[in-house]
């Protein structure tokens, strides 16, 4: 993935409070028509019962920067409802700049937290992260060109239900 890869990602312009404020379908309310364009994009199994994701869900992220010395990574949370008549909503999205020069290694994991939200995922939907270097409009892409590869992203979300539930996705 590279900091100009994402630049044409349609995602970008429908998860964009502003830009989106006259075309949403209720406001508010960010929606995605597919995977994220020049980004990694996973989906979770269909959960199987409702899960209240309550404040700052993490994502880590093993990653080797490949190109220059810094890099912008950004993430968006989604639920994707089953069926093919409705969209992805927005949930929650996060950002970080890798720098090594203020002392962020070249090869590590990276822990990104996302702004935060309190959202009830129902019974049979799927979760969707999108992790790019590019979230235009809605982010100013970076100005120095980068490169980074990275292992499948780990997300954790904190719940209102008691136990860890671990959820594969593809």
């Amino acid at each position: 993935m590279t900091s100009k890869s994402g630049l044409a990602d349609q995602n970008g312009p429908g998860a964009d409070p502003v830009v989106t404020s006259e075309i949403l379908p209720k406001p508010g309310c960010a929606t995605a028509s597919g995977p994220a364009t020049g980004g990694y994009t996973a989906y979770s199994q269909p959960l199987s019962g409702t899960a209240s994701f309550i404040g700052i869900g993490k994502v880590h992220l093993d990653y080797t920067l490949t190109g220059g010395p810094t890099a912008t990574v950004n993430a968006r949370l989604w639920d994707d409802p089953p069926g093919d008549d409705t969209d992805p909503l927005l949930i929650s999205r996060g950002t970080y700049r890798i720098d090594e020069v203020a002392g962020d290694p070249a090869t590590g994991t990276l822990t990104l937290p996302l702004f935060g939200n309190h959202y009830i995922f129902e019974n049979g939907h799927r979760i969707r992260l999108d992790v790019t270097q590019v979230d235009q409009p809605y982010l100013r892409p970076s100005n120095p060109e980068s490169a980074l590869t990275f292992e499948p992203p780990r997300l954790a979300l904190p719940t209102r239900e008691s136990g860890d539930r671990t959820i594969s996705g593809d």
